[in-house]
C-alpha cells in the first residue's frame, strides 16, 4: 500500500511539473515551486490556479513589470489561493484591471487568499511589493489581496496607487480574516470605498500586527476610514502605526 501511495504521489508530481512546462514556467520536479520571472509567467500562474490548482507554490525571481492593463488577480471566491507565494524580496510595478471587460470581485495582485482546511494550511504570500496599482472598483480590494483569509508577510504596497472597493479598500489588503504582519502601505494615491478603508486594511476581522501606512494618498469612506484600520470588527491590531499625511 506505501508503494502504491508513493507511486501514486510521484506520478502527480510528474503531472504537475509536465503542465508547468507547458505554461513556460520553471519548476522543481522534487518540490514544485514555480519560479517566475516575467509578467507574461504570472499571468500563467494566476491561470492554473483560477483553474482549480489553488495549491500551487511559487517565487518571484525578478522584479516584474506589467505590459497590459488586463491584470485578473491570483484566487476568487471560487478558487482561493492556498499555496505559499514568496516574492523573494521583488515587486511587481504597474498592474492595472481597467480594460478588462469581465468583472473583478476582488482586486489585488491576489484576489482571495484562502484558509486552512482539514489540517492543510491557508494560502501564504510573502516578501513581495507592489508597486503603482491602479484596481477597477470591486467588492474588496488591496494592492496585495482583496480578500485575506491566510496570511500576508512582510509585503509592501508603495508608488501611485488608486484601490477602490465597494464593501472594502485597503493598501495591503481590503478584507482580513486573517493575519497580516510586517506589512506596510506607503502609496501616494488614493483609497476609496463606499464601506470601509484603511492605510493597511479597509475592515480587519483577523490579526493586523507590526503593519504601518505612511501613504500620502487619500483614504475616503462613505463608513469607516483609518490610518491603519477602517473598521476593526472583533479582531486584533498590535503595534502598527500611521504617519500618512493624506488620511
Amino acid at each position: 500500500m506505501k508503494n502504491a501511495k508513493r507511486a501514486l504521489s510521484l506520478l502527480l508530481s510528474f503531472l504537475l511539473v509536465l503542465g508547468a512546462c507547458a505554461a513556460g514556467i520553471t519548476v522543481s520536479a522534487e518540490d514544485p515551486v514555480y519560479e517566475i520571472d516575467s509578467y507574461t509567467k504570472l499571468k500563467e500562474f494566476a491561470s492554473l490556479v483560477n483553474g482549480g490548482q489553488t495549491g500551487l507554490n511559487a517565487k518571484l525571481t525578478a522584479d516584474i513589470t506589467a505590459t497590459d492593463k488586463k491584470w485578473v488577480p491570483i484566487g476568487n471566491p471560487h478558487n482561493e489561493y492556498t499555496g505559499t507565494f514568496d516574492g523573494g524580496g521583488h515587486s511587481v510595478k504597474n498592474l492595472s484591471n481597467t480594460e478588462l471587460s469581465d468583472e473583478i470581485y476582488r482586486n489585488g495582485l491576489f484576489g482571495v487568499i484562502g484558509s486552512s482546511d482539514e489540517g492543510k494550511p491557508g494560502g501564504k504570500v510573502m516578501n513581495v511589493g507592489v508597486v503603482n496599482a491602479d484596481f477597477i472598483k470591486t467588492y474588496d480590494s488591496g494592492g496585495i489581496a482583496g480578500e485575506n483569509h491566510g496570511t500576508v508577510e512582510n509585503c509592501f504596497v508603495s508608488g501611485l496607487l488608486s484601490i477602490s472597493g465597494i464593501y472594502q479598500a485597503g493598501g495591503v489588503v481590503g478584507f482580513n480574516a486573517g493575519t497580516v504582519s510586517d506589512c506596510y502601505n506607503s502609496g501616494s494615491g488614493s483609497i476609496t470605498s463606499d464601506g470601509n478603508a484603511g492605510g493597511v486594511a479597509g475592515s480587519n476581522h483577523g490579526t493586523v500586527s507590526d503593519c504601518y501606512n505612511s501613504g500620502s494618498g487619500s483614504i475616503t469612506s462613505d463608513s469607516n476610514a483609518g490610518g491603519v484600520v477602517g473598521y476593526n470588527a472583533l479582531g486584533t491590531v498590535s503595534d502598527c502605526y500611521n504617519s500618512g499625511s493624506g488620511s
